[in-house]
């Protein structure tokens, strides 16, 4: 399907001759250009107000208004921001040329006008106005794709959190039956097993949603931890204790050191052992069997305190450790 032709450029020629007005219709005209007159600054605007323009040549020297000041009034209003504005002098001083460039105009021309240079610095101010007009129009898309995107992420993210804060229900209840059954001494050890795996995932499941909400509510803003007072060293070995419950193929031997100048602490009890489970599963699921993980505190001063696991893993690949501070990152199985 052919193109639709192309709308012709609007052009404003001021100019207090006559003649030369003519002239200048003359050339633009033939050249394929719409053509808009007027004889002084203060008409100029006028026009310009009242009319779409792509360009304005503009004399310098014209009585009512001179060139110079309608060409500072065009650029202070919105739609003559963006047009390009040419002047034309006479006066081939640099003093004028520079009062030209700082009353707002593109660029001039030195008189007498030549019919090449003329068509010449036309089509390069109209053709540098469409490039600027269409990376506005691009960027305006842009935004509103940006907008759209930002939209549908809220949304997905809001259902997302909705979702998972409804899937607490469901999993506490196959939790608390799950141990209910457990409690049976009669149970076949075969089905004591199979019961103890579907408690672990569940557990693990659970406690993942936490994580999720967490991240949520951090997104949000509103993730505000609940302060209380810790017994750390008591804290650690529950942790240590329900890690090995829950990893009972595990082999590894959990120690926790903690340092004799260690109190109660404030902080928030459920989102420390988040933390440092987390972090007990990862050398679990990596450390050689039968090998040390240590979880280790100690004061480091102020009101702050120094958390250290360590295992006999291989360790984060140094070019993956800025990775692991990002959400949902997952390294390969040798990290």
């Amino acid at each position: 399907m052919p193109a639709e032709p192309r709308q012709a450029e609007t052009i404003l020629v001021v100019a207090a001759d006559l003649q030369n007005r003519l002239v200048f219709e003359g050339h633009l005209s033939a050249a394929g250009y719409a053509v808009l007159l007027a004889e002084n600054g203060k008409q100029a605007l006028e026009i310009f107000e009242a009319n779409h323009v792509d360009l304005v040549m503009l004399d310098v020297l014209m009585p009512v208004m001179d060139g110079l000041e309608a060409c500072k009034r065009l650029r202070d209003t919105e739609k003559g921001a963006r047009v390009p504005l040419l002047l034309i002098t006479a006066l081939g001083d640099l003093q004028t040329h520079e009062k030209a460039l700082a009353s707002g105009a593109d660029d001039f021309l030195s008189k007498p006008i030549q019919y090449v240079e003329l068509l010449l610095r036309t089509r390069s101010l109209l053709r540098i106005k469409r490039l600027d007009t269409e990376l506005e129009r691009s960027n305006r898309c842009i935004s509103a794709q940006c907008e759209d995107l930002l939209r549908a992420h809220e949304e997905k993210r809001r259902i997302t959190a909705m979702i998972v804060h409804d899937l607490r229900g469901p999993l506490a209840s196959v939790i608390g039956n799950s141990s209910y059954v457990l409690d049976n001494a009669a149970l076949d050890r075969t089905w004591r097993g199979a019961l103890q795996d579907i408690h672990r995932t569940v557990d693990r499941m659970s406690r993942m949603i936490d994580d999720l909400l967490d991240i949520a509510r951090s997104e949000d803003g509103v993730l505000i931890p609940r302060l209380e007072s810790i017994d750390l060293p008591l804290l650690l070995d529950d942790i240590a204790c329900y890690v090995r419950g829950r990893e009972r193929a595990s082999q590894h031997r959990i120690l926790i050191e903690t340092s004799p100048a260690l109190g109660p602490i404030e902080a928030d009890k459920d989102l420390v052992r988040r933390v440092i489970e987390n972090l007990v599963e990862n050398s679990i699921k990596y450390a050689p069997q039968e090998s040390e993980i240590r979880i280790e505190a100690s004061p480091l001063g102020g009101d702050r305190l120094l958390f250290r696991i360590r295992d006999c893993g291989p360790g984060i690949p140094a070019e993956c450790r800025q990775k692991i501070f990002e959400q949902y990152v997952r390294l390969e199985s040798g990290g």
